[in-house]
Order: structure tokens, then sequence, then C-alpha cells
């Protein structure tokens, strides 16, 4: 069986009219050799012609699965077959720079790490003056995973920034399995727990200037809608991550970081609703499950246990900035 340099697992689900695009960006890498793997998560659209284009390339394995999995269990099978020494995974929607894993890669050697991470520039259907970025390198920066995590969670505020995204982000493929990372199935989130849980065993981590991965927000995508599912998920997830915690025996060490990640959580489902829930009733109800979620995560013991005054202030009244009596 052949050796990759890179294996790049692309899970798909009705995006037949965006995958050639991501699929040359990836076929056309600098790099040696790449290996694509394509996971067809059931989808509703017809593929075939898509496959026969690029059937002459050995490089590139197309699987279907029969039921439904998510982009999680997709991953989960592209990781399975994946013979690359690093593994990569990529959006089907999404496209790459050519040299990116060529140069990601050259410096993770370089530095011996076992995850490198690259910037992410947002792109919409109508072209912006200015590239609008998620996260943006300058130089390139080594950390151990210990800063790397507080960045994650910004709690550790050092001029850069570390999205939770496993699509801009290469793993040495050993590493992984050292670990036995796999992603959780059938939930939301699924690409922040991978992250977390590999980052809690790292070493180094390294991130690396002037490449890019073009993640295309297009409208209908899954990021882009509202229902239940993300409620009961985002509490599913930071159970998992506190279980993650527990299992490297890391609690104790990032429990601030946890609580502090609870509520950025709920911020960001709490944002999902208002943007695109319109019902004013389905608001409420909304909100008012979100909140019951985090009140089963962290009690009210715990949170005052973790916060100071000036925040808990903050959440009860955050038009108030002057605070003193007159």
């Amino acid at each position: 069986m052949e050796n990759y340099d890179i294996s790049i697992i692309v899970p798909t689900y009705n995006t037949s009219n965006y995958i050639e695009k991501c699929i040359d960006s990836l076929l056309n890498q600098t790099i040696n050799s790449v290996e694509i793997i394509i996971i067809d998560d059931n989808s509703e659209e017809d593929y075939s012609a898509v496959k026969e284009k690029y059937s002459v390339y050995d490089n590139i394995v197309f699987l279907r699965n029969e039921n439904r999995l998510g982009p999680g269990g997709a991953r989960n099978r592209g990781l399975e077959i994946a013979h690359g020494k690093y593994i990569a995974f990529c959006d089907s929607d999404d496209w790459v720079e050519l040299d990116l894993y060529k140069t990601v890669i050259d410096v993770m050697e370089k530095h011996n790490s076992e995850i490198g991470v690259f910037p992410v520039q947002r792109v919409y259907d109508i072209p912006m003056s200015t590239p609008y970025y998620l996260c943006n390198y300058k130089q390139i920066y080594c950390l151990t995973a210990d800063v790397a995590i507080k960045i994650m969670l910004q709690q550790y505020d050092l001029g850069i920034s570390i999205p939770f995204y496993c699509t801009n982000k290469v793993f040495r493929k050993s590493f992984l399995d050292s670990i036995s990372a796999t992603f959780e199935n059938e939930i939301y989130y699924q690409g922040k727990l991978f992250t977390i849980y590999t980052f809690l065993y790292a070493q180094k981590i390294v991130c690396v200037p002037n490449v890019c991965y073009k993640h295309y927000r297009r409208k209908n995508s899954i990021i882009q809608s509202f229902e239940v599912k993300h409620i009961n998920d985002f509490k599913q997830s930071m159970l998992y991550i506190k279980e993650y915690l527990q299992l490297a025996q890391k609690y104790e060490l990032y429990k601030y970081q946890y609580f502090k990640l609870c509520e950025k959580s709920l911020d960001l489902v709490i944002r999902q609703i208002f943007e695109f829930v319109e019902d004013e009733n389905q608001k409420k109800e909304y909100i008012k499950s979100a909140l019951s979620k985090m009140s089963e995560l962290i009690s009210i013991d715990e949170y005052f246990e973790y916060t100071n005054a000036e925040e808990i202030r903050k959440h009860i009244q955050p038009h108030i900035t002057d605070t003193e009596l007159k």
C-alpha cells in the first residue's frame, strides 16, 4: 500500500456544485504526494459526474456512507483508511492555497510538532474589498500545548488567536494514532471537540503564516440554521470536554478555562438564536432551554467560585459602565 506525505479527508453532503473547486485545490498541492479521501455522507445529490471526472487519479478515493453519519462519522471513516504521514481535513465547499500543506508540514518537521495551525480567510459570494481573516499569523509561532490551549480558550491575549476548527490544522498521524483520536458521531461542534482533545495531548503546536484556508460562507450551510439539536449538542459537547479533561487528568488544571468555555459556548448559542430564529416566542423558548442546559453544566455555587464580582455584575448590568454612585 502506497504511503503518502499527507491524507486529506473531505466529508461531503449535498455539495456537488462546490466540491470540484475543493478537489482541484487539493489535487494540485505542491507537496510530493497527497491522498484525497472523499466521504459522501449519504447525499441526496448525484455525484456520478464528479466521480467520473476524477476516476483517472489513483490518489483520490471516493466512499459513500449507506446511512448518514454526520461530518464526524464521515471523517472517522476517512481516518480508518488514511495512509498519509500527516492528516488534514477540508470541508467540501472550501478550498486551500496550492502551497498550503507543503509549507505547514515543512515547519512542523523543522520544529518536530504534532499539530500545525494556519490562517483562515472567510469568503462570501460577493467579494470583499479587504480580506476578512478568522485567524492570521505574521510569523511562525512555536507554542507549548498549555499556552496554545489558553490562547484558544481566550484566557491569554498574546496577539494571536487559535480557532477551534479542525480544518485549519495538520496533524501528525502517528500522534493521532497514539492517543486514539476520533470524532464524536452525530453531534454539532464535533470539530471543536476533536481539536480540544488533540491539543490536550500534544507537546508542541506551531502556527504558520503566509498560507491560507479559504472558508466559504454559503447560504443554507449547517451553521446558518438553528434547531433544538444545537442546544442539546451544546450541553453534550461540554460534557465530552469535561470527560476529556478528566481522562487526561487535567480537569483541575483547566477548570477555570472549562467554565469560561461553557459560558462562551452559551453566548454562541444565544447569538445563533437571535440570528436565525425569527419568531419571538420561539426565541424565548430556545433561550429558556439553553439557560436550563447551562444550569445543568455549572451550578450557581461553581459559577461564583470561578468568576469575580465584576464579571457577575457585567452579566446582570451589561449596559452600565459607570458603577460610581453620584
